[in-house]
């Protein structure tokens, strides 16, 4: 909530770009991983859990928290509809192997989702192609557009069209 993100958008599928460009920062994923711990020590005292359960909490949280900013850090560079050099191609690259690494590592027992296989598998090389993030082939190039075109116009709008 404080992240202009309510939960409601998550449930009822409205949980747009937008919300996820507010939630993959580090701020709001320390915060949300963190409830487990807040969560937990409010039952441990209130309900009188056992505090054995504390450490579990901090373990979820910090596993959580990385997992989420290796994943933010991939989102960021290659959300977007900007050309991408060879460099930035390569940094996308080891982004994801370090994504990778560590989701196989700290879930040896779960399988790889279908996103992230997209993710490992084809991402670097669709870029790679075309030489573009990925926003250039959705929604995200439109609206990166109609920002860039706005600026545009608040610079320019207020200037005669008839003198040259």
């Amino acid at each position: 909530k404080n992240n202009n993100v309510k939960k409601q958008a998550y449930h009822s599928q409205s949980f747009i770009g937008n919300h996820v460009q507010s939630m993959l920062k580090d701020g709001p994923i320390e915060e949300l991983t963190f409830a487990a711990v807040t969560i937990t020590m409010e039952l441990v005292e209130s309900y009188d859990f056992p505090l054995g359960i504390a450490p579990r909490a901090r373990g979820l949280q910090q596993k959580y928290e990385k997992l989420f900013k290796l994943f933010a850090t991939c989102h960021n560079l290659y959300a977007h509809a900007r050309t991408m050099k060879e460099e930035e191609i390569a940094e996308l690259d080891e982004a994801i192997r370090a994504l990778m690494v560590f989701y196989r590592e700290t879930f040896p027992n779960h399988t790889i989702p279908i996103k992230m296989h997209m993710l490992e598998d084809h991402v670097v090389e669709w870029v790679t192609r075309w030489g573009f993030g990925l926003g250039f082939h959705g929604e995200q190039g439109i609206e990166e557009m109609h920002a860039a075109f706005n600026k545009i116009y608040a610079t320019n709008g207020g200037l005669n069209k008839d003198k040259t």
